[in-house]
């Protein structure tokens, strides 16, 4: 396979395609697959114009696109999840005592501590929205939360697994590839977690003093409404409790999925006396119900069906990853980067840069986490900064600001659950702005530390 060497008009161009196809869609309000199936054509006509072997190139990226077999039934699995839980009354469970308990409280403050805390026990983001995550934006509903503010809160907070949850795979991926063990890495973690978690609890309990429960009336009536509506008892309190100690077990996250949704079958015939074939009907399109009022619009998803486009994105997403990657226009765009960095300060700000713009322009965390690890760690070992500190650079960038790019898999993957797009729920994503202000920030100080260092 031929690799000419790209020069940096084409290199411009490649982002551009990638940065028109999918902003024109947006524009025209369009799916989001076609603006990735425009982008792959179009980076493809310019590798074929670069004389590549194209046959033998997207051989490879199948190959690889293989690979993530286990992240696409993740993803229907977790539509099917999200609904078999609201069918089986776990959520609106939590929703019944969410609303007793935490009537007094600071809710945003509280709902941040409570997710953020959790978390680390299930082991990844995505899995911590689609459960407690669901739960938490019923109880705001009721409490008059826009559901973008919320939103913003909890995804804050799940992300926090993998920063510091020992069994997320984000966090695994990240000391593998750096070769790190997880009790160094943790030390070094907290040099920008412990500010940035204070700092994202004092904004949200200034956030929360907005929004109080106006009508206790109201709140009284969800009770009600969702009392009609499921069998409610304290005891479906231990299924989530049960995936939580499944986490800490290291279960597979899939397998939790699996066991989740069989749980969930299981408590939705058994104690709800909802039919099997009903059962399979929301796995696969999703639950609804118009007797739960103004909880309506929230006590719902689209189950495994809703998913099915989420999935055909995510492929396509991974496809023009996979290409800009083995074609070399990734590492060809960052060897220009790389050339420039002189210093500790402009390797941390290098990292950093580098690991975001992966990120975005591949729509993948593992994928700004690989490369950039490859490529900044010989130049963190040339100054004798701790491979650590790279792996904390690379998480408190590229890793966190994942959710709150529109088009990235794991925004893709919220909206498919949720129903709300990165756009209305990112303004309040606290904590996934801080981590990178923070560490560009941190940057400037590197250098005093490598000097005392040597």
């Amino acid at each position: 396979m031929k690799k000419d060497v790209f020069t940096k008009t084409e290199l411009i161009l490649v982002f551009f395609i990638i940065v028109l196809s999918v902003g024109v869609v947006l524009y025209l309000g369009k799916s989001l697959l076609y603006g990735f199936i425009i982008s792959n054509l179009l980076v493809g006509l310019l590798l074929h114009r670069k004389k590549y072997d194209l046959i033998k190139l997207y051989k490879k990226v199948i190959r690889e696109m293989l690979e993530y077999k286990k992240l696409y039934l993740f993803i229907l699995l977790i539509g099917a999840n999200v609904s078999i839980w609201l069918l089986s009354g776990v959520v609106p469970t939590i929703m019944y005592y969410g609303f007793e308990y935490m009537k007094g409280l600071n809710f945003l403050f509280m709902s941040f501590l409570i997710i953020s805390f959790m978390s680390v026990f299930i082991g990844s983001a995505i899995g911590t929205i689609g459960t407690v995550g669901v739960a938490i934006l019923g109880v705001a509903k009721g409490f008059g939360v826009p559901m973008g503010v919320i939103l913003g809160v909890v995804v804050s907070a799940s992300f926090i697994s993998d920063k510091l949850s020992p069994i997320s795979g984000i966090l695994n991926i990240s000391m593998y590839v750096i070769d790190a063990k997880y009790k160094d890495m943790m030390k070094r973690m907290m040099t920008t977690f412990l500010p940035v978690y204070i700092i994202t609890l004092i904004i949200y309990y200034y956030m929360g003093t907005k929004y109080g429960v106006s009508n206790v009336d109201n709140i009284v009536m969800y009770q009600e409404s969702i009392k009609n509506g499921f069998n409610i008892s304290p005891y479906l309190f231990l299924f989530p409790l049960c995936m939580l100690v499944l986490s800490v077990l290291g279960i597979d996250l899939l397998g939790i999925v699996l066991i989740g949704l069989l749980g969930g079958s299981l408590v939705s015939f058994y104690m709800q006396g909802v039919a099997f074939k009903d059962i399979l009907y929301t796995m696969y399109k999703g639950y609804s119900s118009d007797s739960l009022g103004i909880l309506s619009d929230v006590l719902k998803s689209g189950g495994l069906y809703s998913m099915i486009e989420v999935v055909c994105i995510v492929v396509m997403v991974v496809t023009l990853g996979e290409v800009l990657r083995k074609s070399g226009i990734i590492d060809e765009l960052f060897n220009i980067i790389i050339v420039k960095i002189k210093s500790p300060r402009s390797a941390v700000l290098g990292a950093s840069l580098t690991s975001m713009l992966i990120t975005l322009i591949t729509c993948d965390q593992t994928m700004g986490i690989v490369i950039t690890s490859k490529v900044f760690k010989e130049k963190f070992e040339e100054f004798h900064m701790d491979k650590e500190v790279l792996g904390r650079v690379i998480s408190d960038t590229g890793t966190v600001i994942a959710p709150i790019i529109p088009i990235n898999i794991n925004a893709l993957i919220i909206l498919g659950v949720t129903g709300i797009s990165a756009l209305e729920y990112a303004p309040y994503a606290v904590l996934c702005y801080l981590f990178p202000l923070i560490t560009l920030m941190g940057a400037f100080l590197i250098k005093w530390k490598v000097r005392t260092y040597n």
